[in-house]
């Protein structure tokens, strides 16, 4: 044994430091008993050539194979940054799968938030009748179910915050057991977006009911049984 690497930690499903390295003349020799590489890596010193040495190496291996046709030959030189479009491609596309999945999420839930507002609005006709009786405008009384709907979508959405990040944490200690390299990272400007996010739900799927209380005759609201 030459020496020992330094730890890197698992990267995906992938941790290099359970790797054995030994020279390829052995591996050729007494493994595999081949003559050739299947599989070359090579690091590039900038992004900018990485282009530029793709074209060299296949240039190199067609004059080494006496292959003329780029079409007949019998390898392939592929990049990491080409990878990474593909990766690049599918993420989006399944964030904006995602964010479909949300928006479908939130309409149902103001639908949901609008029906209980007018159940709670029938429920309480009386009540409403009686502070019109008292001298409550319209006005006061659609701010006020206007303002209950808030305080029902606010709650909910900082339930749904509080649940996430505890989710979040048990998925970081999950990867930390498996010795995978993760970071548990709470960022302030998503705890605020579901925050306002959830408050302008409740102002938007609330309006409706908050005017249909307004609406409501004080003499037929004190009567309703």
């Amino acid at each position: 044994i030459i020496g020992v690497l330094e730890s890197k930690g698992s990267v995906l499903f992938n941790n290099p430091d359970d790797q054995v390295y030994i020279p390829i003349t052995v591996s050729q020799k007494i493994m595999k008993g081949e003559n050739y590489l299947n599989v070359l890596r090579m690091k590039i010193d900038t992004e900018d050539n990485v282009e530029m040495v793709k074209g060299q190496v296949k240039q190199l291996l067609m004059a080494r194979h006496n292959i003329r046709e780029e079409g007949d030959a019998d390898f392939s030189v592929r990049s990491a940054l080409q990878a990474l479009e593909v990766l690049g491609t599918i993420t989006q596309s399944i964030r904006y799968f995602l964010v479909s999945i949300a928006a479908v999420s939130i309409i149902v839930g103001g639908i949901g938030i609008t029906n209980i507002m007018l159940m709670v609005i029938k429920e309480r006709t009386r009540e409403i009748g009686l502070r019109k009786a008292l001298g409550a405008s319209p006005k006061n009384i659609e701010h006020q179910f206007l303002f209950e709907s808030v305080i029902l979508t606010f709650t909910g959405g900082f339930i749904g915050i509080v649940a996430g990040v505890l989710f979040s944490y048990l998925v970081f200690v999950l990867m930390k057991y498996l010795n995978f390299e993760w970071d548990f990272i709470v960022k302030i400007s998503s705890v605020l977006a579901g925050v306002l996010i959830s408050i302008s739900i409740g102002i938007i799927f609330g309006v409706y009911p908050a005017k249909e209380a307004a609406k409501l005759n004080p003499i037929d609201a004190l009567r309703y049984e």
